[in-house]
């Protein structure tokens, strides 16, 4: 499992399949605190990303593996502290950003593999 999750987490950085929506994102996350990410308008965000198919195998993958953390011991929030930064590019606007969101990124994969059909 260990070898099979760095293999995914290399796939998912090369892909980039943040990097259209990354600004919006960082905004997103800057201006509104994890209680309040909302189901709606992160559908709205990822409503016209072409690798939305992809994003909802992944996360809904990533969400039988949450569900099932007492086999795993991989609740959502380990697995987006370990698959999260690999959503992001390294630009500078990601760099520049990371240190102050870096909590707030970690929560929004969470909420993303707790809500994987907001790529439905």
């Amino acid at each position: 499992m260990i070898c099979l999750g760095s293999e995914i987490k290399k796939d998912i950085k090369t892909l980039q399949l943040f990097e259209k929506e990354e600004k919006q994102i960082y905004d997103y996350l800057e201006n509104t605190k994890p209680d309040n990410f909302n189901l709606q308008e992160l559908q709205t965000l990822f409503k016209d990303h072409p690798d939305k198919t992809l994003l909802l195998k992944i996360f809904t993958s990533l969400n039988e593996v949450a569900r099932n953390s007492e086999k795993h011991k991989m609740t959502s929030k380990a697995l987006s502290i370990c698959f999260g930064p690999n959503f992001f590019s390294e630009s500078e606007l990601a760099s520049e950003l990371i240190v102050r969101l870096s909590t707030r990124q970690n929560t929004f994969i969470q909420f993303l593999i707790d809500n994987p059909k907001i790529f439905e």
